[in-house]
């Protein structure tokens, strides 16, 4: 186990059945790769019980990572946080809180409005919660918590021009178009665990297109991101021209082996957090916050108060080691000052107390939590504001909705749709109702009880009720 050394930074990469664990420490620019390994996800309890090292950077892989474009309002830095939340709490109504970063990617005109394209990674609080608390109850601090493969971005540097970035990891892969110090488009995609195949350079081909067609952008270089074998039996060639990524930033040390570099990426990234490769100087205070939004709001406030009350008692004892050598005869002023670091102390050992028992409820109640949300889930109805989202989702083109009415009774929930549905004949409006019909039945919660169709005027009436939605 190495020494315990102030300058060095632990990385933690959790991954499916594994853990990779980077030792660096940064001098004079360059970030020093001094020890990397892997334990088993059984052992990292026994790693967090031995290692002597405080404060952790932490990539976690998270399979319920949530990846959307939105499409919002103009509006400040907060208000577009606030947006993004409901957004997300609109189309996934059963996560009851999210922690995100997101990307500008650019403006759109639709319906004469002004709108911002959002690329947003989101991940559920209390999927997170869980690693804090981990962490927490071996008396660990999280300075930084990334998922999957967003460290990368610590890698790629502020370009002008577009660029694709490519990571591959045995059969995993990662395609990153970047410009300016923005994401623009992740991917995540599987292939050969041996090297590039034609599989990977299609889907980079693949991906230039989509920039230039979907985004109006034009990549003009592509970077495999670490030592990558490219097959020698390749017939199909790349759109634009391949590279390497290089970081001179990044030094290892003689003891490490560099032929596993490329496993131990992700962590390495994770110690350059505080470099700002992939910001530029006038983006660097808005673009670096995507880093720290991954933390619970009430985790940095815990970690702060502690940090202050620290502060404080360092302070003060030094101020109390000045006074007993310049007034060595004021007495009163001495105590006050013992007292003062006394209570300051107290109030710090109260705090540990109180995590200890926050720690201890926190897991006893996780016990309860997974029945409690499946109580939930099995006792809800589809309310009519969701009835009317998915009505509307379920209307083409050829459909109109000229009423809709409910009704709410203590039983159930009852609704009245009456419409017109097109066709270019007979037989297309027949097939365009059924496929109106279709789609409300394909609802969960939704009980079509009565509907008709007066197919020469195209008039239908639909009748039903929302009583008992069940979704999981």
């Amino acid at each position: 186990m190495p020494m315990l050394n102030i300058n060095r930074k632990v990385a933690i990469s959790i991954e499916e059945g594994s853990t990779k664990v980077v030792y660096a420490t940064q001098k004079r620019g360059t970030t020093w790769v001094e020890e990397m390994f892997t334990i088993s996800s059984e052992e990292i309890e026994e790693f967090l019980r031995t290692e002597r090292t405080k404060s952790f950077y932490i990539n976690i892989h998270f399979p319920e990572l949530l990846q959307e474009t939105f499409l919002l309002p103009l509006s400040s830095d907060r208000h577009l946080k606030t947006l993004i939340q409901r957004e997300l709490k609109a189309q996934y109504s059963d996560v009851d809180d999210w922690l995100f970063c997101y990307f500008i990617i650019g403006e759109k005109i639709e319906d004469n409005k002004r709108l911002l394209e959002t690329l947003v990674f989101a991940i559920p609080k209390n999927s997170i919660d869980r690693y804090i608390q981990l962490f927490l109850s071996y008396g660990k601090m999280v300075d930084s918590l990334v998922p999957n493969y967003l460290p990368l971005l610590n890698l790629i540097p502020w370009m002008q021009t577009p660029a694709l970035y490519m990571y591959r990891k045995a059969s995993e892969r990662a395609i990153l178009l970047c410009c300016k110090g923005e994401i623009y488009l992740l991917r995540r995609l599987t292939g050969d665990p041996c090297c590039i195949d034609n599989t990977d350079i299609q889907n980079l081909n693949m991906t230039v297109n989509y920039a230039r067609q979907r985004l109006g952008m034009v990549p003009e270089t592509i970077y495999l991101i670490g030592q990558q074998d490219v097959s020698q039996e390749l017939t199909i060639m790349p759109v634009v021209p391949l590279s390497t990524l290089v970081n001179p930033a990044i030094k290892l040390s003689p003891s490490v082996q560099a032929a596993e570099f490329n496993e131990y990426i992700l962590p390495i990234a994770m110690t350059l957090r505080n470099r700002g490769s992939f910001l530029s100087k006038g983006t660097q205070g808005k673009t670096e916050n995507w880093q720290k939004r991954f933390i619970p709001p009430d985790y940095r406030f815990y970690r702060g108060a502690k940090n202050y009350l620290s502060g404080a008692i360092f302070a003060m004892s030094i101020i109390g080691i000045f006074l007993i050598g310049i007034l060595p005869f004021q007495y009163n002023e001495l105590n006050n000052i013992k007292k003062s670091v006394n209570t300051l102390r107290s109030e710090v050992s109260d705090i540990k107390t109180i995590d200890r028992r926050y720690t201890a409820e926190f897991q006893r109640w996780k016990i309860y939590e997974n029945k409690i949300q499946m109580l939930q889930l099995l006792n809800r109805e589809l309310s009519p504001e969701e009835f009317l989202i998915q009505l509307s989702k379920a209307v083409s083109k050829d459909t109109v909705i000229d009423s809709v009415r409910i009704n709410r009774s203590k039983e159930s929930i009852e609704f009245n749709i009456k419409g017109r549905v097109a066709g270019a004949d007979l037989l297309q409006r027949q097939r365009n109702y059924r496929r109106f019909i279709e789609s409300l039945k394909g609802v969960n919660g939704i009980l079509i009880v009565n509907e008709s169709l007066r197919l020469e005027e195209g008039l239908f009436t639909v009748k039903g009720s929302l009583k008992g939605m069940k979704r999981i």
